[in-house]
């Protein structure tokens, strides 16, 4: 349930803790988690990861609005329950961030991820972040037992970019090389 959290407060941070699990899943290696980005969004190297922690694994930056600089960023959090299904980590989540105050949900229901193949949840939600009141766009992924959340970021009251909004549609895992 944290994770949609974390990848608000993590638009530009380094990873948070995150609670250990008795044994880590297998899962299929970061390195076959892809979102195609926006032309003309810069990608940043995510700073390493911790042991036992929210991983970053990508963070990119678009357009500057109202001194704002909208990002994408997606991130992974290790499932304490790898049979979760989509619906209870959702409702987790709104739970979690409605009851501590993060900000207020907007859009919470089941949508497709990776380019329609997979089921996912999509989240829009407000929130403050660094004393900025910015609208979050999310798509949730599970799979391996592991949450993988994409979240775009821009400033409240700001028209939406339809390519972000299409990227985070975009989040998948790409097939295994044979």
């Amino acid at each position: 349930m944290l994770a949609l959290v974390l990848s608000a407060l993590l638009v530009q941070a380094a990873p948070s803790p995150s609670a250990t699990p008795s044994a880590q899943p297998t899962a299929t290696p970061v390195a076959l988690y892809v979102i195609n980005l926006p032309e003309g969004w810069q990608t940043m190297t995510p700073p390493p990861a911790q042991p036992a922690a929210t991983e970053l694994l990508s963070i990119a930056l678009g357009p500057t609005i109202r001194g704002f600089r909208t990002k994408i960023n997606v991130i992974r959090d290790v499932l304490l329950d790898p049979s979760e299904t989509i619906e209870v980590r959702a409702k987790e989540s709104a739970a979690y961030i409605t009851a501590h105050n993060y900000g207020k949900i907007i859009v919470s229901r089941a949508g497709k991820v990776c380019n329609g193949g997979r089921d996912g949840w999509h989240f829009e939600s407000s929130g403050i972040y660094n004393g900025r009141r910015v609208y979050f766009d999310q798509r949730v992924l599970l799979d391996g037992g592991y949450e993988y959340v994409a979240t775009y970021t821009r400033p409240l009251g700001a028209p939406a970019d339809p390519a972000a909004k299409r990227a985070l549609d975009t989040l998948c895992p790409l097939p295994t090389q044979s």
